[in-house]
């Protein structure tokens, strides 16, 4: 007989009648699961149906989850072989949408047990269309079905009702669920990081509820960031230009003392870039520098951010392959890292120029190949802005030198790295602002940054990482619904 140890983890925490509370991982990327995982949730639910997962992605989410001993699961089709799939890669954990008969419950749960080892995996389905609504008592009767879900987005639809707040549609939704608790089956319901959402379902925990997902991290995201973008510029006019004549956006709205805000992702699948977008910044600032993203990644990156009309700011070492191979993919904003003099500031500045003026090789993105060959040096000085990062004391001791670089738009200062006080920034900002150069401060805690910006007159800010925002609300939501509290690890 299984002991209470040998089962996974959702099915330990309900044998002892606690609740399971997991995260949604739309973004593709074991960081995020690991992220769930150290805030202290039970599973992550990969979205088979909806999101391009391919079998190499799932694998290495389902490895990572499997490694953090958290439990996977899926959404997807009600697929013998897609479920099939699943099973052999270690999944635990299987969510069948739009079930609407109890036939198809029998289905889902034939494929579970066709390959499954000791423990049968979790089987939860989904009532989300008409179908599902009328056959709902046949369903609940399928004793394979552990979890009972749905949704008031799908119920609406399902009524034929617009507003999913529609007072119908949420008597429908809470006796669904609670026709489910009453048949002896698990609820699923998924919790917004707000208080009104924590106490909801603090409230259905009270009545049985033992299975809370937490909100897709683009929720947790744009909830977040995009009304501390719109407060960060505050008071400065907009400007849609796009940069394609004249001279990079950048430089543009900085000239015209406007303030340009963006974001660092430190996730790698483009769809990151896609979730920032919904939050309208200026740039993206890819976290990790070239040689630890991959070139392939990087242009993936890039391309992405071009879609949406953002700038793809880049890092890199000052080396000058790495610095001409990241201008190549296309970054048109890059911060080059631990420049601490002026000869070195002078050697990135060459790197990233064509001759005359400097020491590039003659190539280019395949999307300049319009712009004439004699005029392409110009017009890429124009349409690069430079950043150069100072990582010591020597380069505080040199930072008006660097500054004053013909080419150096920026300078770059990550307090997580140099431990820089606000009279030490206050000072740097002050030395730049004659020269017409600008000051960035990566690192600086989320809630300063309003009196960071207005302190040092800032007019180039950068958010994030989005990983930090994500991690810490999955650890507020476990420990406000299950009182569980796990610290952070540092870094995330």
């Amino acid at each position: 007989m299984m002991g209470i140890q040998d089962m996974n983890k959702v099915r330990r925490l309900w044998a002892e009648d606690r609740v399971a509370i997991g995260a949604h991982v739309k973004i593709p990327t074991p960081a995020l699961v690991l992220a769930a995982a150290e805030a202290g949730c039970a599973f992550v639910r990969f979205d088979l149906y909806h999101w391009p997962y391919n079998q190499q992605t799932l694998e290495a989410l389902t490895n990572a989850a499997r490694s953090a001993s958290i439990s996977p699961w899926v959404r997807c089709r009600n697929d013998a072989n897609e479920i099939t799939r699943s099973l052999q890669m270690g999944v635990e954990g299987f969510m069948i949408p739009c079930v609407g008969s109890a036939e198809e419950a029998r289905h889902a749960a034939k494929a579970l047990s066709a390959c499954a080892g000791s423990e049968r995996p979790i089987l939860a389905c989904a009532i989300e269309n008409s179908s599902g609504l009328n056959n709902f008592d046949e369903i609940i009767a399928v004793k394979e079905v552990d979890i009972i879900s749905t949704g008031p987005s799908d119920l609406a639809f399902a009524l034929g009702i617009s507003d999913r707040w529609d007072p119908r549609v949420r008597r429908l939704y809470d006796e669904v669920l609670a026709k489910g608790l009453a048949a002896g089956k698990q609820i699923y319901m998924t919790g917004q990081s707000n208080p009104e959402s924590v106490q909801r379902l603090k409230g259905w925990v009270e009545r049985g509820l033992r299975v809370i997902n937490i909100e897709e991290e683009y929720h947790i995201e744009t909830r977040s960031y995009r009304p501390l973008i719109e407060e960060l510029r505050r008071g400065s006019a907009t400007d849609t230009s796009t940069g394609e004549s004249g001279r990079h956006v950048m430089k543009n709205r900085l000239g015209n003392e406007q303030t340009v805000v963006g974001m660092a992702l430190s996730f790698t699948p483009p769809a990151t870039v896609d979730v920032a977008s919904l939050m309208a910044p200026d740039f993206v600032l890819f976290e990790n520098a070239f040689d630890e993203t991959g070139q392939e990644t990087l242009e993936n990156l890039i391309r992405a951010a071009v879609s949406h009309n953002i700038v793809p700011w880049a890092k890199c070492e000052n080396d000058p392959y790495q610095i001409m191979r990241t201008l190549d993919l296309g970054a048109t904003a890059l911060t080059v890292l631990n420049v601490n003099s002026k000869e070195a500031a002078l050697q990135c500045i060459r790197s990233a120029w064509f001759p005359p003026c400097g020491d590039r090789e003659a190539n280019r993105p395949y999307r300049t190949q319009h712009i004439p060959a004699a005029a392409y040096g110009e017009w890429s000085r124009q349409h690069t802005f430079i950043a150069c990062e100072i990582s010591d004391q020597k380069g505080l001791l040199n930072a008006l030198q660097i500054a004053d670089t013909d080419g150096v738009d920026a300078i770059v200062v990550d307090v997580r790295r140099l431990k820089a006080g606000m009279n030490v920034l206050r000072d740097l900002a002050d030395y730049l602002q004659p020269l017409g150069k600008h000051l960035m401060v990566e690192g600086w805690p989320e809630p300063g940054l309003l009196r960071m910006q207005a302190e040092l007159g800032a007019k180039l800010i950068v958010l994030g990482p989005e990983r930090d925002k994500i991690a810490a609300t999955f650890s507020q939501m476990v420990s406000e619904l299950s009182g569980i509290r796990i610290a952070l690890p540092l870094g995330l």
